[in-house]
């Protein structure tokens, strides 16, 4: 099959690869690369006083202080009682560290392979990139795992992220996946989005281009996710 652009789709050469993921540790990998959610996924003790910043759900870029925590929460170590910024001293939540992640702050540098998007949309694309390293470490197979390279693809798609395939591709870097995968991965990658746009239509948003692991949406728009 042929896009209209005379570029091969060529789905069918991944299948043929027998380069490994087998037994790669991606989130060590992740870790080692600066990776802010691999990073916290290890990290799940926290003191009262000390300021963290919240990278996952819907409060993903909220920075809050750790309070002490209520009486019938001090035996469960995954609770804890914060403080967000934003928020009336007389409003506290919790935050169920099995949930959430959670980064002590100050905050690492970014690192440079952080694709220019928000916070919130750089950690919903982390899931996909964690559930394809997953996928294509498990069992005896020597393949990547397609089906979970389609599932990014459709997310990219989905959620109308303005990257290029290089930008994907460092991700996928740093979290372990080998550099042989690398013209595949970016061929799939820049054919998969593209047919889906061209049938479905939903081309990228520009104003979600933004700088990396920030809060706003965009600078010019002045709002928040």
């Amino acid at each position: 099959m042929r896009h209209k652009s005379g570029a091969s789709v060529t789905f069918a050469l991944a299948q043929e690869r027998e380069y490994t993921m087998y037994g790669i540790d991606y989130v060590g990998y992740g870790r080692k690369a600066g990776c802010p959610f691999c990073i916290a996924s290890t990290n799940k003790h926290f003191s009262p006083g000390e300021r963290i910043l919240l990278l996952s759900g819907s409060r993903a870029g909220k920075q809050a202080t750790v309070l002490d925590p209520p009486k019938h929460f001090k035996n469960d170590p995954n609770m804890i009682l914060v403080q967000l910024d934003e928020d009336d001293p007389s409003i506290r939540q919790m935050v169920n560290l099995d949930l959430e992640l959670v980064e002590l702050l100050p905050s690492a540098p970014v690192p440079p392979w952080a694709p220019p998007i928000s916070i919130r949309k750089t950690y919903e694309l982390h899931e996909c990139i964690i559930n394809f390293c997953e996928k294509s470490t498990q069992g005896s197979s020597k393949k990547m795992h397609l089906t979970s390279l389609y599932l990014l693809i459709w997310h990219i798609w989905k959620k109308r992220l303005p990257l290029e395939p290089k930008e994907v591709w460092d991700m996928l870097k740093a979290h372990g996946v080998p550099i042989k995968w690398r013209t595949v991965t970016m061929n799939i990658l820049t054919h998969g989005v593209s047919l889906l746009m061209t049938v479905y239509g939903k081309k990228p948003v520009k104003k979600f281009r933004v700088e990396p692991m920030s809060l706003t949406v965009s600078p010019r728009y002045g709002f928040s996710e």
